[in-house]
């Protein structure tokens, strides 16, 4: 069976460009005050300002992926004038499950000439994605590199389909999966967390009907964190979530924004949303970021 090469995950230094290995310790080393050095000029990087430079710049319309654990798979496919190329992502070492959420080709060639790769549909080419088994035909025109990632959780999913929407252009589409993404993330949290001294019946009762999300995120989760000696959500990460969670409410009750949503101010509500999921799994698996 042909493997694909599997590329690490970088994202690029804001001083320097070089690429930095991304690690999940980043962001925790984030939440304690704790810079990143840069491998090749020894900065000290702020990990937020990483991120979100590379969700607002979205190199390649699929950088904004790398962020939230997407995965990178190269292979080729040879190509011949004339006939048709069928190829499955499993074969490469992509998983079943995967969930594809970029492609792009490449095309290359020497003496014979370069054949580009355009894909054959049948008579609905509005099919759902992903899709793990395409035939190409060789189109003259003058190694496939896909970008997967397993879905952990509905959570994390919600969180997946924000970045897709954003990469999409779809700045409005984005808040409401972004939004959930954090949402329920909280609830299961606290949820799990005061069941252990009232029961969960009267826990999933007091955060539905008494202790809404605003609460959750502006007043429970404070009080948690500083008992258990946990250091808490940064402002900035905090303030953003009430911004996303504020957007939000205007699509829910009136179907669209007061104000059009820029890029720029979407990529901020992205960072935030990852930084606020992934804080919440920090907390949730008992790691402490004092």
């Amino acid at each position: 069976m042909a493997r694909g090469r599997a590329v690490a995950s970088s994202l690029r230094c804001t001083e320097c460009g070089a690429p930095v290995l991304i690690a999940d310790q980043y962001i925790l080393d984030y939440f304690r005050g704790t810079p990143v050095s840069c491998p090749t000029c020894n900065v000290a990087l702020d990990w937020w300002r990483v991120v979100l430079g590379e969700i607002r710049e979205n190199f390649m319309l699929n950088h904004a992926f790398l962020p939230i654990g997407a995965k990178t798979n190269i292979f080729t496919v040879k190509l011949r004038s004339g006939e048709r190329a069928h190829y499955k992502l499993t074969d490469y070492g992509v998983p079943q499950d995967a969930r594809v959420l970029y492609v792009n080709y490449t095309p290359s060639g020497r003496e014979g000439g370069v054949l580009f790769p355009a894909e054959i549909h049948g008579n609905v080419p509005t099919r759902p994605w992903p899709r793990h088994e395409v035939t190409l035909w060789p189109v003259p025109f003058g190694s496939a590199r896909d970008l997967m990632e397993n879905e952990v959780d509905d959570t994390w999913g919600r969180l997946v389909e924000a970045f897709q929407a954003y990469v999409a252009e779809g700045y409005t589409e984005c808040l409401v999966p972004a939004n959930v993404a954090v949402e329920a993330s909280l609830t299961l949290y606290l949820t799990d967390y005061i069941s252990k001294f009232v029961g969960r019946q009267w826990a999933e009762r007091f955060l539905q009907e008494a202790a809404t999300y605003s609460y959750q995120l502006n007043v429970v989760l404070p009080l948690i964190t500083s008992f258990a000696g946990i250091s808490p959500l940064p402002e900035q990460v905090r303030g953003l979530l009430n911004r996303l969670r504020d957007l939000r409410n205007q699509m829910a009750h009136r179907g669209k924004l007061d104000t059009e949503l820029t890029k720029h101010e979407a990529a901020e509500l992205l960072c935030a949303a990852l930084f606020g999921f992934r804080y919440m799994r920090f907390i949730q698996s008992g790691l402490r970021l004092e």
